[in-house]
């Protein structure tokens, strides 16, 4: 369970026969975690730990990796995927979720924009908030589904399910939540490694709270 937060995915997971082991940056304490563990009696492994240092020799293999709710916080998240894929077993299972871009950018400038939820919901594409989304600055990409997808396949996943719903957040607005499941089905692609050139292309936005699209689509092949 990457991402773990308060363990609540992980504690189910467990109380359905599962053996978990349970990650995330903030110590276990500050999502009282630990309290929770300890009143369920619970033997779900914690390790605080960011996804990125995810290594087959500290954590093993998994059948299943969770991944809700983190992929918007990252500033490399195919990075992430490829080390998920890393630690899983051929044909495993990853289950996962996370804001998107589809229906708008959710800015005062385009929630009533056209143009812009149709680029939103047809393109594969992210945006880059940096720091304005909900005033988190833990909030980096913010993806479109056709780019969570593109994503996961350069990563060495196929979904079999990805859709994306509207979702009342914390601060009474609607959002976008993607979700989707994805088998692996290859290691990740390699075919341009460490590739730091950028993304394709870079177009700039009327926005102060996005301050570019990205173009993110697969290479045709």
């Amino acid at each position: 369970d990457i991402g773990c937060w308060n363990g609540g995915m992980s504690f189910a997971c467990e109380s359905l026969g599962a053996e978990v082991v349970a990650i995330d940056v903030m110590p276990a304490s500050t999502s009282h975690f630990d309290k929770l563990h300890n009143v369920l009696n619970s033997k779900v492994s914690f390790a605080q730990a960011s996804c990125y240092q995810l290594d087959e020799k500290q954590f093993g293999k998994f059948d299943i990796c969770i991944f809700n709710g983190v992929f918007y916080h990252l500033k490399h998240p195919v990075l992430a995927l490829e080390k998920i894929n890393s630690v899983m077993n051929p044909e495993g299972i990853l289950l996962g979720s996370g804001t998107s871009l589809n229906g708008g950018l959710w800015d005062d400038h385009s929630e009533n924009n056209a143009d812009v939820r149709k680029i939103a919901n047809e393109a594969s594409i992210s945006g880059f908030v940096r720091t304005s989304f909900l005033g988190d600055r833990t909030n980096w990409w913010i993806p479109s589904q056709q780019c969570v997808s593109a994503w996961l396949h350069r990563a060495g996943f196929k979904e079999s399910l990805i859709k994306t719903n509207l979702s009342e957040s914390n601060d009474g607005k609607t959002r976008s939540v993607c979700r989707f499941i994805a088998e692996k089905i290859s290691l990740p692609d390699e075919e341009f490694p460490h590739d730091i050139g950028g993304p394709k292309t870079e177009a700039k936005l009327y926005s102060d709270k996005v301050d570019f699209i990205s173009n993110f689509e697969q290479p045709n092949v």
